[in-house]
């Protein structure tokens, strides 16, 4: 649980302190043209038709991160409230001792910490296939990007003049 807590927190700095590629696919949720961007690559996965390419994140990638830091976000709570009932009164106590009560006790708390744990790993499996979904129908060379550090783009890409 500190491990998670501290790459999670490693990845905020990251967002906040990184270059524009570090934010990029950030959730604009109050502008029509993120969700327009949005449903524009839903349609893109589900017609298997090379759209918009972007350099960073896209819009759906940013949605995506953004349910994935709230799921986070939710598992630290409530591990660390699950965890604080060892030290009733200590320091996990007081600072999430309140989740166990709000969820209904610590078995359902415990019920929603194994289902959102579930979640994360959903979330890897969707993440893998899209990585290499992508990588194949863009020909970008994403997954190579990984260990070389170098994509590949097309005139037109988002980005790339």
């Amino acid at each position: 649980a500190y491990l998670f807590t501290t790459f999670i927190l490693l990845r905020v700095y990251w967002w906040l302190r990184g270059n524009h590629h570090a934010r990029s696919g950030t959730p604009f949720v109050w502008r029509a043209s993120w969700w327009r961007a949005v449903v524009a690559q839903f349609v893109q996965y589900f017609r298997a038709a090379r759209g918009r390419v972007d350099i960073g994140h896209n819009a759906l990638a940013g949605a995506t991160y953004a349910a994935f830091f709230a799921l986070a976000i939710f598992q630290m709570l409530t591990g660390f409230a699950l965890f604080s009932q060892v030290n009733r009164g200590g320091f996990w106590d007081r600072l999430t001792g309140w989740v166990i009560p709000l969820l209904g006790g610590p078995y359902q708390t415990q019920m929603w910490h194994h289902l959102a744990a579930w979640g994360f790993v959903v979330f890897i499996i969707l993440h893998v296939y899209i990585v290499i979904y992508d990588s194949r129908l863009l020909g970008n060379g994403l997954v190579d990007a990984m260990i070389s550090g170098y994509k590949f783009y097309q005139k037109g890409d988002s980005g790339s003049e």
